[in-house]
């Protein structure tokens, strides 16, 4: 039984990070989850049930109001604020933002 709640939590953290990784992919302009985010909120939902049912007030709110707000609010059960911060970053302005900032500063 421990590994099955083990294995959920690291499916729950994997697709949390593809979630935030692909920010544009899931959500829309106005930062809410798009039908294929949706789905993917719905594929957490069900692990959540499974290893920590006592979230799942939390997860029918994010599913009401699906916005990056609340999927944050979701994540942070889940994932250090550091690796959130690094993901969100990563996923809205890619892997070469924190050059781009550096070497704008610099001029």
């Amino acid at each position: 039984m421990r590994s099955e709640e083990e294995n959920s939590i690291k499916l729950i953290k994997g697709y949390l990070r593809v979630l935030l990784l692909n920010f544009y992919k899931f959500f829309s302009k106005d930062c809410v989850l798009n039908s294929d985010g949706r789905r993917l909120l719905n594929d957490i939902a069900r692990e959540v049930a499974k290893c920590e049912p006592y979230l799942m007030e939390l997860v029918r709110k994010v599913r009401r109001e699906p916005t990056l707000e609340n999927i944050l609010k979701l994540a942070r059960k889940f994932l250090s604020d550091e690796e959130i911060s690094e993901l969100v970053d990563l996923g809205i302005y890619g892997p070469v933002s924190s050059y781009r900032y550096v070497a704008h500063e610099k001029r």
